[in-house]
């Protein structure tokens, strides 16, 4: 029957790039890395049944697009801030206050609380990007998930946005920030106006998938 298997984007792999893989029964497949993914997301890929008395063949053997998907990493939920869109107005090492100007994602409110290894999330009155769906009124989830930091904090009430993390993490960098200039991020100096609060890491899902087997 058919099996899933997932990879990894390894760092430095861009769109095009081919990564091998292979199936539980010793099956060798390469699968080119889509549009959108980054680093660190897997690949969710379907192998299909090997076809009978087949004979072997170097020419690629193509499957369906919807049989592969892109799983980005983290638990945030869908709906949630990304800390790229957030511009830094005041910080203290591990406390941030940020403007959230994305529109129109900077509706409504949302809130995520992680406790060692408790994660807590919730959104009220966000847009949706659900076909069929015109607004999220209220959505909560909660997770066990792997420690990352001892406690943290975040939230957003529509363009406004407070984050604090002990210790400091990649969404809570450690920063020094007055009235929108920045002299410290990452433990490292920064003289820069309107900094966001972290780089550029979208990602999401294919238009398009590629398999071949070697």
């Amino acid at each position: 029957m058919p099996q899933t298997v997932g990879i990894t984007v390894p760092w430095g792999a861009k769109e095009g790039d081919k990564l091998k893989a292979s199936t539980d029964d010793g099956r060798m497949f390469s699968v080119r890395v889509p549009m959108h993914a980054k680093p660190g997301m897997t690949l969710m890929v379907t192998i299909p049944d090997p076809v009978a008395n087949q004979p072997a063949s170097n020419e690629p053997v193509e499957v369906p697009d919807n049989d592969a998907a892109v799983l980005p990493k983290g638990t945030t939920t869908d709906g949630g801030v990304k800390p790229e869109d957030l511009t830094a107005c005041f910080a203290c090492c591990c406390c941030i206050e940020s403007l959230y100007c994305k529109f129109p994602e900077c509706f409504g409110c949302h809130t995520k609380t992680q406790f060692i290894c408790l994660e807590s999330e919730a959104l009220c009155c966000k847009p949706s990007s659900n076909e069929g769906s015109l607004c999220i009124c209220c959505k909560n989830e909660f997770e066990l998930i792997k420690p990352t930091v001892c406690i943290k904090q975040t939230g957003q009430t529509c363009c406004c946005h407070v984050g604090c993390s002990v210790p400091c993490d990649k969404e809570v960098p450690c920063m020094i920030t007055a009235l929108g200039f920045t002299c410290m991020k990452d433990y490292k100096p920064v003289c820069q106006c309107a900094t966001a609060v972290a780089e550029n890491d979208d990602g999401g899902a294919p238009s398009t998938q590629e398999i071949a087997r070697e």
